[in-house]
């Protein structure tokens, strides 16, 4: 096994989906931005503070127009990039920006579906596991290749958005 590997896969935007992989342990979920940053802040500080690394791999998110992307404005997310990029550097944490394209072709549907990091009806937290999937083998590949042959103790726990976060961040994705 390679030793301690820690990653925390953030989804940025109004609703961020978060990836946690240490170790063979797997969870998911998604919170609403400013949620999810106290969150984020808490674990990823409490796991420096355990002496744990973890690596913080992010969507990378690009604004304006190209070839093949629409012109688009995504405040939300940029905001997330930009203090996630702020507590890595305070933490001394590596941070790993990765495309949604890379992410999405290596990280199918089929794929985290077969290693049971796939949760139904959470779009954002299943783009997190894709990262986190993606991050695990370009850079853990002995690791990556113990999840693959189903040797790790993936744990996919069910946390529940209370209601009235769902509602903030159904209404915050829709505005």
């Amino acid at each position: 096994m390679d030793s301690d590997v820690a990653i925390v896969a953030v989804d940025p935007g109004a609703t961020c989906g978060i990836a946690f992989y240490h170790n063979g342990r797997f969870e998911t979920m998604q919170l609403p931005k400013r949620e999810a940053m106290g969150f984020l802040h808490g674990v990823v500080s409490g796991l420096a503070d355990a002496g744990v690394r973890p690596a913080l791999v992010v969507e990378r998110f690009i604004t304006g127009r190209g070839p093949h992307r629409a012109v688009t404005n995504q405040p939300d997310a940029l905001e997330v990039l930009g203090a996630l990029s702020a507590l890595s550097e305070l933490l001394e944490l590596p941070y790993i920006l990765q495309s949604a394209a890379d992410a999405k072709a290596i990280g199918t549907d089929p794929h985290i579906r077969q290693i049971g990091w796939y949760r139904s009806g959470w779009p954002h937290a299943n783009d997190a596991a894709r990262h986190a999937y993606l991050a695990l083998m370009r850079r853990w590949p002995k690791e990556f290749a113990r999840v693959i042959r189903g040797e790790t103790q993936e744990i996919n726990q069910v946390i529940e958005e209370p209601e009235e976060l769902r509602n903030r961040a159904d209404s915050a994705a829709s505005s």
